[in-house]
């Protein structure tokens, strides 16, 4: 690029002087002038100050429309155009990252695994990107993969509420709705409070929606009114258009003065209590098969059979071939 003009007996720059003569040079926020007309002369520093020229926003402006005059083509637009290539194979990446995450949750198959290399997730997105040249390309980058735990727990948090948000709607269209609730502890002792709501859609169907599980330092049953109310509050639902209750018989949800219900029912005098049908069955079973002491000892019977039977291997696969054959006989 650098020239030398042997009349004057000085050096210019041959890609910012001819850019520049075509009229072209006119974004860059200085042109330097001493390389375009005027010609360089400082000798002592000839080599400092052409580096410093080369590097300098005025030349690198000047090479891409110097090759755009040469090659006939708009270098803005090829950058420009390189940009939305990219762009869009990012976000091809990203949505088959999503629904990655989104098949790994409606299939209910764990996401990571004791290492990330050894994870469902990254097995399943090695396995895609056999069929993706642009995948493959995205996964064996070093950074901004957007695979990070974080970025996962997010993806995965943005998904449930939109289908949260999808069921409320659901359940605000049909106006008036019921709700159901439970209160057990997991296996690390901790209370979960399970909340449900039942409705009728418009084709005249009935649907019963979870609206997922919330923790409770306590199990008294102004506690769980507030979860509740609460619960109501942050989907926006109405206590008004409650028209049915339904728990377990636990006297701190059913009981008739102090229980949830009974306070609810303070709140909206039409949510009527229905105590649990299953819960009712179940309790109706077990008082049957204490009252009868040949149901009883058939049920003890079968229990004490189902255990001697597991716990050996081989009384195990006696067991399946005779039952195998008795079914081919």
């Amino acid at each position: 690029w650098l020239i030398y003009d042997s009349k004057k007996k000085v050096a210019l720059c041959n890609v910012c002087k001819t850019v520049y003569e075509k009229g072209i040079l006119t974004f860059s926020s200085k042109i330097e002038n001493i390389f375009i007309e005027a010609g360089f002369t400082n000798w002592k520093k000839a080599i400092e100050k052409f580096r410093i020229h080369e590097m300098s926003a005025c030349h690198k402006e000047a090479v891409l429309k110097f090759v755009s005059l040469k090659t006939n083509v708009n270098v803005a637009a090829s950058i420009s155009s390189e940009k939305l290539r990219q762009i869009r194979e990012n976000r091809s990446c990203l949505l088959k990252i999503i629904s990655s995450l989104r098949y790994l949750g409606v299939q209910g198959i764990p996401i990571r695994g004791h290492t990330d290399e050894k994870s469902n997730f990254n097995n399943l997105l090695n396995l895609r990107s056999k069929d993706s040249v642009e995948l493959q390309k995205w996964l064996s980058q070093d950074s901004y993969k957007w695979m990070s735990h974080e970025i996962q727990n997010e993806i995965l948090n943005i998904m449930s509420h939109s289908v949260l948000r999808k069921l409320v709607q659901n359940v605000k269209n049909a106006i008036y709705f019921s709700i159901i609730a439970d209160e057990t502890s997991d296996i690390t002792t901790k209370e979960q409070f399970s909340f449900c709501v039942r409705f009728v859609n418009d084709s005249i169907e009935i649907e019963e929606v979870f609206l997922g599980f919330y923790n409770s330092d306590s199990t008294t049953s102004k506690i769980l009114t507030d979860i509740i109310l609460n619960i109501l509050h942050r989907f926006d639902l109405s206590t008004s258009n409650i028209r049915g209750q339904c728990y377990d018989g636990a006297a701190n949800m059913s009981g008739i003065f102090n229980g949830v219900q009974a306070r609810i029912l303070e709140i909206e005098e039409k949510a009527f209590f229905v105590h649990c049908t299953a819960h009712n069955l179940n309790l109706v079973v077990r008082d049957s098969v204490k009252s009868k002491t040949e149901c009883r000892d058939t049920l003890n019977i079968i229990k004490d059979l189902i255990n001697f039977i597991k716990d050996s291997p081989k009384r195990l696969a006696i067991f399946k071939g005779t039952y195998y054959n008795r079914q081919k006989n």
